[in-house]
């Protein structure tokens, strides 16, 4: 019975020994042999009994160029035992002849590294099929330069031709791809099918065109191009079907060499690197202007040439009588070209004085490729003449009205309606207004403005507070915790020590050898009461900063040999080599790692924020502006309130009493201007809402931005309960609430006493400071355009010009009805650049319009 079982399982065994066998490996197929050069090969990479990993990678190999392999799977069983294997397929190109060895590497797999064997294959000449001939018999390219000798800079005409024998069906696989060095270049245009002869032979031909400049001269060859080709071999069968061999080959051009000669000596001084074929222009428009009108100066340089050097336009010479705005340079190149465009320079001069100027001549200089010469282009000089401002014509109050830095734009271009259609006019509750103006107001009460801080700055100002106590608290809690401390304590101390003993020139004592000791057992974190050079060793291998370790372990033991041997004493020299090792020493300080400490700010993180803003107010005493107002000098009353106006724009019964004036004098744009201004300082006040609709009813439509105050939806209505600046206001003390509760929450993290309660009370007031300044954001968003610090109105009929100018023949304008809010972007010369709430911009005289917030022009016009 004991037989028949041994022998049962000495079969058994004998089964499953293959399967105990059974290893992971990973090799390449085929094991080495010949690559043609620049011929696409399948090379194979073969898991067996495992799988790549997502982080597997091949080496690089100098001279094989590896494409994107296909997986394959394969399960086999022999002999009862299952075989997987993973196949990676790898398109191979070979860029260089010789040999190209693809070295030993572990490649990492799903059973962890697994070491694959040296491959090396032999790269020569790639044959095409079975007949072997070589690529270059049935494909090739070459590069053909216009010319092979040429100037430094200039354009270059190339053509790449790609030719294919008519015995092979071949297409294209890729682009040409050309990297040339020192050669500037066009990338190559869409390909033109073409025929030539090669060796005798009609083949069929591909073209591409290009252009290019060689920067620096001397003797250069260029580099290859290359493209990747598809040629039809011959076909295969799939069982019943059969299929097109097809073989992939990279075909690398000709390499003609160019002679780039340098430029001639001897350049005109006026020549500043233009190489080609240029024009210049020069436009002066007007060349009538009066005193303060801009004239536009334009010079347009165009042609083919080296515009990648970064050439310029020639400068020009102004007499000083003019006032230059620093003129605007833009190139334009013509789409997909680097060496044909366009450069254009607009510079607006603004004449002060009255007379004849002369503005010219302008040269051009340039090296012109095609007859090897420098040329100068002349332009004559323009005569333009100024006149005088006539007597009553509108001009600008302040030369320095515009700063040195501030440009107009030169051709804006308006579109054909720069305003919209008016709005109708108010709903028909309007009919139960009061008939007549009222009367004038007490001044000398100022309202909060919308400050030119954004809403994003109201809101992010206030971190700092917290900020600062979060900082100061997180070093306090890092000086506290600081695991170097002693150490550093201990260093100052021992430094301290031997420079006494020094400065005394005496040998230590017992007493101040232990004192010695007991500093350097705290210098090197030795937390024994009584420490051995064993220990002090152990601290000196683990510890950051022990510079001479092997000093410091002969002055403990010599310290020790002086203190407790009856015969023992110091070396001479000691003193010294422990005032050297002391200074040696470096600990790491506090500023190196506390930051990165997450309990040195705080168990958990916090948020932050916010600062409050004041408001101003102002007194005056008006008595006489209303005594003209109610004796009927309404004119003389409306400029006294308007002077007012310029030392205290905010003042919003001022704003009431200048719309009751104009009201009086039948001019209602400025009227209805004042008394939106008034509006958006004092929005709760029944006389400026009253006084507002009288305005508004007289003008033949009503802005939308106006209209949503006087006549609210249900939902405007809260807007309307603040004025803009005190929504702002708002939104900077609900930012304060909310800075100050983060201040108690950040302070609950590193004070034990009383920490739920301030942690409770920090929660609730950041809950109701954001409420608040959720309210206040969304009222500012429907104010929209009015809630702008550089708001206004139009008050009087005028032009939406593109220029700052009167010249009615050189530039677009369009007419802008009063009643219109804009936004003011800047001003130049007595002209405002404005935006309306359609999007137009453009320029209008600064006397047209009435700001909300800042002052008022001193003189309104009429109505």
């Amino acid at each position: 019975m004991s037989l028949f079982r041994t022998t049962i399982a000495a079969f058994v065994l004998a089964c499953l020994a293959p399967l105990a066998a059974q290893a992971q490996r990973v090799y390449w197929d085929p094991p080495g042999g010949r690559l043609g050069l620049g011929k696409t090969e399948p090379v194979s990479l073969v898991f067996e009994d495992c799988s790549p990993a997502e982080a597997f990678r091949l080496p690089e190999v100098p001279g094989l160029d590896f494409g994107t392999p296909s997986e394959a799977q394969q399960t086999s069983i022999i002999n009862f035992q299952t075989s997987t294997k993973v196949v990676l397929t790898y398109p191979v190109r070979a860029a260089q002849k010789g040999s190209a060895v693809i070295p030993v590497f572990d490649a990492l797999t799903t059973k962890g590294k697994i070491a694959v064997g040296e491959v090396r294959f032999e790269v020569g000449e790639a044959g095409v099929g079975q007949a072997g001939l070589a690529i270059r018999d049935v494909v090739s390219s070459q590069i053909r330069p216009a010319r092979t000798t040429l100037w430094a800079g200039e354009v270059l005409d190339f053509e790449y031709l790609l030719t294919a024998s008519t015995r092979y069906n071949v297409s294209l696989a890729s682009e040409p791809e050309w990297k040339p060095t020192g050669l500037v270049f066009e990338p190559f245009g869409q390909p033109e099918r073409a025929e030539a002869t090669v060796g005798g032979e009609r083949r069929q031909a591909v073209r591409y065109r290009a252009r290019g400049l060689f920067t620096e001269p001397g003797q250069i060859a260029l580099d290859p191009v290359r493209q990747l080709v598809n040629v039809q071999t011959g076909e295969r069968a799939v069982g019943f079907f059969s299929q097109p061999r097809i073989e992939q080959f990279t075909v690398n051009s000709d390499t003609p060499a160019i002679t780039v000669k340098p430029l001639p000596q001897g350049a005109p001084p006026g020549f500043k690197g233009a190489v080609g074929a240029f024009t210049l222009e020069s436009t002066v428009v007007p060349q009538t202007a009066r005193i303060g009108e801009p004239i536009t100066w334009t010079l347009t340089l165009s042609g083919t040439g080296n515009w990648t050097a970064g050439l310029s336009l020639p400068e020009r010479e102004v007499s000083t009588d003019f006032q230059l705005v620093q003129p605007k340079t833009r190139t334009e190149m013509e789409s997909g070209q680097l060496f044909n465009g366009r450069m254009i320079e607009d510079a607006v001069l603004v004449p002060t004085v009255a007379g004849t100027y002369s503005l010219g001549p302008v040269a051009l200089t340039w090296f012109d490729t095609a007859s090897g010469q420098y040329r100068t282009q002349i332009i004559p000089a323009v005569k333009v003449r100024i006149d005088p401002v006539p007597a009553g014509y509108p001009q600008s109050t302040s030369q320095a009205a515009s700063g040195p830095g501030e440009t107009p734009p030169m051709q804006s271009g308006l579109p054909g309606s720069a305003i919209a259609t008016p709005p109708p006019p108010l709903p028909a509750d309007i009919a139960t207004i009061a008939p007549l103006p009222g009367d004038p107001l007490p001044v000398g009460v100022g309202a909060a403005t919308p400050r030119h801080l954004s809403r994003v700055w109201l809101v992010t100002l206030p971190l700092a507070a917290p900020g600062v106590v979060w900082l100061v608290l997180a070093i306090a809690q890092a000086l506290r915790t600081d695991p170097a401390r002693d150490r550093r304590l201990a260093l100052r101390e021992l430094r301290a020590l031997v420079r006494a003993l020094a400065r005394h020139g005496t040998p230590p004592d017992r007493a101040t050898l232990e004192r010695w000791r007991t500093l350097t057992a705290r210098v090197w974190a030795i937390r024994r009461a009584t420490p051995t050079a064993d220990d002090l060793a152990g601290a000196l291998a683990s510890a950051r900063g022990a510079a001479r370790p092997d000093d410091w372990l002969a002055l403990w033991c010599e310290a020790e040999l002086a203190m407790f041997s009856p015969h023992g004493a110091l070396p001479a020299d000691w003193l010294a080599r422990a005032t050297g090792a002391a200074a040696a020493v470096r600990i790491r300080g506090l500023m190196a790692w506390w930051p990165a400490r997450a309990p040195h700010w705080a168990p958990r993180l916090a948020v932050v924020a916010c600062v409050a803003g004041l408001a101003c107010a102002t007194d005056l005493d008006a008595t006489e502006a209303r005594d003209a107002y109610r004796e009927g000098r309404f004119a003389e009353a409306r400029d006294a309130w308007l002077s007012h106006l310029q030392r205290q724009p905010d003042d919003w019964a001022a704003r009431i009493n200048v719309a009751l004036a104009s009201a009086q004098l039948d001019d209602w744009a400025t009227a209805n201007a004042h008394a939106t201004a008034a509006l958006l300082l004092r929005p709760r006040d029944p006389d400026v809402r009253r006084q507002l609709r009288l305005a508004a009813t007289h003008l033949d439509g009503v802005d939308p931005a106006v209209r949503r105050l006087v006549s609210p939806a249900w939902y405007d209505r809260p807007t309307t309960w603040l004025s803009p600046g005190e929504w702002q206001n708002l939104i900077v003390g609900g930012a304060a609430v909310v800075g100050l509760a983060l201040l108690a929450l950040i302070s609950s993290l590193y004070l034990r006493a009383g920490r739920m309660p301030a942690r409770a009370t920090g929660q609730a007031m950041v809950a109701v400071g954001s409420l608040v300044i959720s309210l206040g954001v969304t009222a500012l968003w429907r104010y929209g355009a009015l809630a702008e610090p550089q708001a206004a109105m139009v008050a009087a009929p005028g032009q939406l010009h593109s220029i700052p100018s009167d010249a009615a023949d050189a530039q677009k304008n369009v007419p802008i009805p009063p009643g219109t809010v804009v936004v003011i972007e800047r001003g130049f010369l007595g002209w405002d650049r404005v935006m309306t709430h359609s999007g137009t911009t453009g320029w209008i005289r600064r006397e047209s319009l009435v700001p909300f917030y800042l002052p008022p022009p001193a003189l309104t016009p009429s109505g």
